[in-house]
């Protein structure tokens, strides 16, 4: 199966096309915007805003290694 996006420059092609397209047995979909998570919206309002401001960066950066410590894994030597 191969998919493929068509943009067409004027909106009455779409007129002819998708006739075309249903005789040729072509199975035609619209585009749509993918709705964001709740918490990818709330991430990306976050970043559009500029982000938290941290007032100690050195304790941000201390728990921040801390919590990439290595970690025995199971069943690895």
């Amino acid at each position: 199966m191969t998919k493929l996006i068509v943009t067409l420059p004027n909106e009455q092609d779409v007129n002819w096309l998708i006739p075309m397209l249903n005789r040729l047995g072509v199975e035609v979909m619209p585009l749509s915007e993918p709705e964001l998570p709740e918490n990818e919206a709330f991430h990306k309002k976050n970043i559009e805003l500029g982000g938290q401001d941290r007032d100690d960066l050195d304790a941000y950066l201390a728990e921040f290694e801390q919590g990439r410590q290595d970690r025995i894994l199971p069943l690895r030597n």
